[in-house]
């Protein structure tokens, strides 16, 4: 007599009027393999979406920091292709130093990192990159943001730097002092000197609770080519000048700059943006002249020409 096969379950085959045989899992008990059913399929697509981290990149810019606009949105978009890149514009603000406060102290919905710099930083693809190094920083202090207070600089302990990567917790355990902090803004208490904005930002860390996170190199932190420290060029002697290059520009980021230069739609962005403000062409060129010369991928490919005719 021959022995009796156990039948496979409809959990398991997921319908039993399917005339497919498929591969059983167990041969000795004859448990038939299956695919997900539709709506399992689904649940697990809902779940993995979940997972995915929605980030962005946001700045906000008055005045003729306007024109760096399309040459920041070109570097931060070839870097980071599945990053949002926002950049607005304060028509009416009175000074520069109002939409850097704006910037940091404004919240950003509908994300779950919001990386807010200055207009003037170029990113560049590093490895890690900045996400990476940003939530290995939060891992490690269990905070909502990633900063670092300033060192020997004037009121270094009591600024936080302007490059802030912030999470839906931070905004929603610190709208009370922002809140404090943009009726200032807005009354003009502050806003109207170079360090407001980083003064600001710290009053707002420690006025919800949180205690300072611990100092870390700030040029590290960049993962990106800062324009801003080229524009004091003309006013520094030459081993100064060279001493703020070698210390901003490794041959890595070297090598990516070029990358970037030569990468198809450079030149155009470069040319807007220099339209807004003929000093970025000055910048380019001198940042240029240094990248070539320090990367180890040597090219005879140049844009020195920035200015468009």
């Amino acid at each position: 007599m021959r022995p009796r096969t156990r039948a496979p379950s409809r959990a398991l085959t997921g319908s039993a009027r399917s005339d497919e045989r498929q591969p059983p899992i167990s041969t000795r008990q004859g448990y038939a393999y299956h695919p997900l059913r539709p709506w399992a399929e689904e649940k697990a697509q809902k779940a993995e979406e979940r997972q995915v981290v929605r980030r962005c990149i946001w700045t906000a810019v008055s005045g003729w920091y306007e024109a760096y606009e399309p040459l920041f949105r070109f570097c931060a978009n070839r870097a980071y292709p599945d990053v949002q890149v926002f950049v607005e514009v304060l028509h009416n603000a009175r000074s520069q130093f109002f939409a850097a406060c704006a910037r940091l102290l404004q919240a950003v919905q509908g994300y779950d990192r919001v990386y807010v710099c200055d207009v003037d930083l170029m990113h560049v693809p590093l490895q890690p990159d900045l996400w990476e190094y940003h939530e290995l920083r939060m891992q490690a202090t269990g905070l909502p943001f990633s900063n670092s207070p300033r060192g020997k600089e004037p009121h270094g302990k009591d600024r936080l730097t302007g490059l802030h990567m912030a999470t839906p917790e931070w905004y929603e355990k610190t709208k009370d002092a922002r809140a404090h902090e943009i009726h200032r803004l807005f009354a003009g208490e502050i806003g109207n000197g170079r360090f407001d904005d980083e003064l600001a930002l710290m009053r707002v860390c420690r006025a919800s609770g949180f205690p300072v996170p611990p100092k870390e190199p700030l040029v590290p932190r960049h993962f990106a080519v800062h324009l801003g420290t080229l524009r004091a060029y003309q006013t520094h002697n030459r081993p100064a000048r060279e001493t703020a290059l070698r210390r901003r520009i490794t041959p890595e980021m070297a090598t990516k700059w070029n990358e970037t230069i030569d990468s198809e739609g450079f030149p155009e962005a470069a040319q807007e943006s220099c339209r807004g403000c003929p000093q970025i062409a000055e910048q380019l060129e001198r940042l240029e002249l240094y990248t070539r010369k320090l990367s180890p991928v040597k090219t005879d490919r140049y844009y020195l020409k920035y200015k468009a005719g």
